[in-house]
Parts: C-alpha cells; structure tokens; sequence
C-alpha cells in the first residue's frame, strides 16, 4: 500500500512598481583640451558626459500585479521541492476584487438640493475588476513503506 505525504504552499503576487525615468549626467572619463592664448598655453582636462537614463521608484500600482518575481520565485521553490521528491498535483489561483467609483451630490439646483434633503440630483459611477492575488500549490511525496 502507497503511502502520500502533502504539502501546500502559497505564492502571493505583489503589486507592481511604478516607476518614473530620470534623465542624469555621467561623467565617464576625461579629455585634454589644448587652451591658447597670446601669452598662455596649457592642457586642461575636462570631463566626458554622457546622458544616462534611471529608473527611480515612485509607489506601486494598484492594478497590475508583478508577475515576473512571482514566476522567478515559484521556479526556485519548486525546482527545489522537485529535487526532494516532491512532485506537483494542482496550482489554482486565488481571486481578488478591486473598485472604485465617484459620486457628485451637487450638480443640483438650489430646489433640486432642497427637495432631495440636501442631497441633490447629481451623477456618479463606479467599475470593479478582478485579479490574481495569489496561487496555492499543492504538492505529493510518496513516502517509503517499511
């Protein structure tokens, strides 16, 4: 008789940096220049600049999920698991929700404020989505009989 061992692991995805691009100066060597004039001559250096392109985080979205670093750290775990035995059965996702909406209680006109109990008329909207907030792995062992 086959005897199984389990194992469930749990891979949260986490927001996505945001990030903003900022244009710097590189200095990356220098160059002599030859200044003249009537009564000097001399060799100054100056340096060589060159634009260089950063990235500076500026928060996370509220979004989009960063699935590259999920992907990356669930191939670790698993290759590893895998080197012990540990062999995969199921991956699900776990599902979340995000919403927002917006609501002008006064677009109404003075009667329109008074009639509605100081609410007025006015216009809203709202939307919701889902994501992918997580997935849960679960993993066999067959265990040794003795």
């Amino acid at each position: 008789m086959k005897r199984f061992e389990y194992k469930v692991l749990k891979f949260d995805l986490s927001p996505e940096v945001l990030v903003e691009n900022v244009e710097k100066d590189k200095v990356v060597g220098f160059k002599e220049v030859e200044k003249k004039g009537i009564f000097v001559h001399r060799i100054k250096k100056e340096p060589i600049i060159e634009k260089q392109i950063d990235t500076n985080p500026i928060g996370y979205s509220s979004t989009k999920k960063d699935a590259t670093k999920l992907t990356k750290s669930m191939e670790v775990v698993l290759n590893k698991m895998a080197e012990n035995g540990w062999r995969v059965i199921s991956m699900v996702p776990v599902i979340g929700g995000n919403y927002d909406y917006d609501l002008d209680h006064n677009k109404g006109t003075t009667w329109d404020l008074k009639a509605s109990g100081g609410y007025g008329y006015g216009f809203g909207y709202g939307y919701g989505f889902s994501t992918t907030e997580a997935i849960v792995v679960t993993l066999e062992k067959e265990l040794s009989v003795f």
